[in-house]
């Protein structure tokens, strides 16, 4: 074989090896496609907190022609006077007459924390009435901070344990410049709140009435010691359905 042909040959084979990798960019498979990335930082997302816990029950008779009415123990800081009582139906404890007033005190602390946190304070208070009270006990609630100023004013206990007896929010609800909403109470920076609830339990029954009689209740026991439990729910109204924002104004009885 001559030189010509050697050089003819390569040449040849030199073309069809250029022409078959031209073939493969053309199918795609050897394509390098760019890409890029960039890291950005995000957030943590942390929940709230609602909580609610029980402090220690107290009586007080607040009678308010008893010379304690003004200068005894104050029930709260601020509030109305009277001395500390036992309840129960043992020979020394208390015992009512037509005409007296007890102050029945239930502390509590709540912890709410939430920027759109808002909930609403309940007790099974009247249920507990409802069944052990005789019908001439008549029943107030209030609600105070920790200073004693009177979150909610005395008033008529509620006819439903559905009806709330207060409305607090967090602290930093409505954070980021949100309207307020209606509440009673707003929580602490720490995002607790120190409070009372006092049932104000009158013996009301006005009539003079025969000690032997079935109606005078004597020896009747007005029995409120049963568990009364208080419930934080937190609320939020849909605003396609009604409601402002998160919640109604607080309802009042």
């Amino acid at each position: 074989m001559s030189d010509n042909t050697l050089r003819t040959s390569r040449r040849r084979k030199a073309i069809l090896a250029g022409v078959a990798g031209f073939a493969l960019l053309l199918g795609g498979s050897t394509y390098a496609l760019w890409t890029s990335s960039a890291n950005l930082a995000g957030g943590e997302i942390t929940a709230g907190d609602l909580s609610i816990a029980p402090g220690t029950f107290a009586a007080y008779d607040i009678s308010a022609d008893r010379v304690d009415s003004t200068g005894g123990t104050e029930i709260v800081p601020g509030g109305v006077k009277g001395h500390t009582i036992d309840l129960g139906t043992g020979a020394t404890d208390w015992k009512i007459v037509p005409g007296d007033e007890a102050a029945l005190v239930f502390p509590y602390t709540i912890t709410l924390v939430g920027d759109n946190l808002i909930a609403e304070l309940k007790t099974s208070a009247n249920a507990l009435i409802t069944a052990n009270a005789n019908n001439d006990m008549t029943f107030e609630y209030a609600v105070y901070d920790a200073n004693g100023a009177a979150i909610v004013a005395p008033q008529a206990l509620p006819a439903s344990d559905t009806t709330a007896l207060a409305t607090f929010a967090s602290n930093d609800a409505d954070k980021g410049g949100g309207l307020a909403d209606t509440v009673d109470g707003v929580v602490g920076a720490d995002g607790t709140m120190q409070v009372t609830v006092v049932l104000y339990a009158t013996f009301a029954q006005t009539a003079t009435v025969d000690t032997s009689s079935s109606t005078s209740y004597v020896n009747a026991v007005t029995d409120l010691s049963g568990n009364m439990t208080a419930t934080l729910t937190q609320v939020r109204v849909d605003p396609a359905t009604g409601g402002s924002q998160f919640t109604p104004a607080p309802t009042t009885p």
